[in-house]
């Protein structure tokens, strides 16, 4: 329960966090990759990406990983390109 409050923060990238998370999984001996994996979906900090990972369904950590790493990198080059933060809800005036 304790790993499922680790959250990746908005300008972590997923490397990063997946990185993080590795090293509090081997503290704490996570019996299987399936709940490793499960730990880094809920931690993701964006819910589009999270579900991007989710329709993916990884197996395993590093297909989790691989399945989140151009989605943020997406997300990213969005925001530099627009200036709009990709994860702020849309105000319609």
């Amino acid at each position: 329960m304790l790993l499922r409050r680790v959250k990746q923060t908005e300008n972590e990238n997923v490397q990063i966090f997946a990185e993080k998370l590795h090293s509090l999984v081997e503290q704490a001996q996570i019996v299987t990759e399936a709940q490793l994996v499960g730990i880094f979906v809920h931690g993701l900090y964006s819910d589009r990406l999270r579900l991007k990972v989710m329709r993916d369904n990884p197996t395993t950590m590093t297909a989790a990983i691989n399945s989140a790493r151009p989605e943020f990198a997406l997300q990213q080059r969005f925001q530099l390109c627009t200036g709009r933060d990709y994860f702020a809800p849309q105000i319609k005036t």
